[in-house]
């Protein structure tokens, strides 16, 4: 019994099984979908404490379950539509940038519509107020979304550049003349050359 956990913890532990950031090539769509969610729920929970922390007015007057779900769901709908997910996360661009601001546009657009029905018909608000609340939303979303896909690039950037540092050889130019100093510059300004 003995020996099967230490077999066990022989192939756990050993080399071969350490994650390599430099290794993992992009993660499932459903994956960063999920990410995405959990931020824009994050960015929905921060909004209402800040909201209520400068206007103690503000309410939801439906379950505040029923209003975050309301939200995720819109949110999703429009991520998926614009498929802010799509892009490599560590490869994003401008374009990926408008495609988010796009998606948080369009789900404060249809909450705070959803918003302004349910008021004309019921005489209640989801939200209120609804207008300062969504444009704090709208750029918490905006940034925390952003956030994370510059420190996922830059966790990326930074593992590879490890990665490409530790197989570098280091040398040493000796000399104080000319040349010398000429070949040190040239090895550290080409990021191509093996030496370090």
């Amino acid at each position: 019994m003995m020996s099967i956990f230490s077999d066990l913890k022989k192939k756990i532990y050993n080399g071969d099984n350490i994650v390599n950031l430099t290794d993992i090539r992009y993660l499932p769509r459903w994956v960063i979908l999920l990410i995405d969610l959990l931020i824009v729920f994050f960015a929905v929970i921060i909004s209402y404490f800040i909201a209520r922390r400068f206007n103690p007015d503000t309410k939801v007057f439906l379950d505040n379950f029923q209003v975050i779900l309301f939200i995720l769901v819109v949110s999703g709908v429009f991520m998926y539509v614009f498929r802010t997910f799509s892009g490599i996360i560590r490869h994003s661009t401008f374009i990926d940038l408008i495609k988010l601001l796009l998606a948080i546009l369009c789900t404060i657009v249809v909450v705070g519509f959803a918003n302004s029905i349910l008021f004309i018909t019921t005489s209640l608000k989801l939200i209120t107020p609804s207008f300062g609340y969504l444009c704090l939303f709208g750029a918490i979303s905006a940034v925390l979304l952003f956030m994370f896909r510059l420190l996922v690039k830059e966790v990326f950037h930074i593992a590879r550049e490890f990665k490409r540092s530790a197989m570098k050889k280091r040398i040493v130019v000796v000399g104080v003349n000319e040349q010398s100093i000429a070949i040190a510059r040239a090895i550290m300004d080409n990021p191509d050359l093996p030496y370090q």
